[in-house]
């Protein structure tokens, strides 16, 4: 059985003790904590990642809309999963990449 994510807005509420936070804002307006992202090495990239995993939930419900979309302007289509049933490794679809980053949002894993 999958779990399903804790559902949106995500908000980063920048820094606590050196980490940058994403919190979740309940239906009664309380905040709660989901993580804390801690500084990677010294690339000064742990705001930039912040605001990425903030953002999650929104991405996520991107790429279904734009998946859906696609598949529903095309004619050619053979089936739900692809317009380009020829493509390999180095050449995917757009819709595959969509399905494929849903995948891996919603299934865990790299697909």
């Amino acid at each position: 059985m999958t779990a399903t994510h804790t559902p949106g807005p995500w908000e980063h509420r920048g820094t606590d003790g050196g980490a940058e936070v994403i919190c979740h804002r309940e239906a009664a307006g309380k905040r709660r904590t989901l993580a804390h992202v801690y500084q990677e090495s010294r690339h000064g990239r742990q705001e930039a990642n912040a605001r990425l995993i903030a953002a999650a939930p929104d991405l996520l419900a991107a790429c279904i809309e734009a998946r859906e979309a696609l598949f529903n302007l095309s004619r050619h289509a053979k089936d739900a999963d692809c317009f380009s049933p020829g493509h390999d490794d180095e050449h995917v679809c757009t819709t595959c990449t969509l399905k494929m980053a849903i995948a891996k949002a919603t299934e865990g894993g790299d697909r």
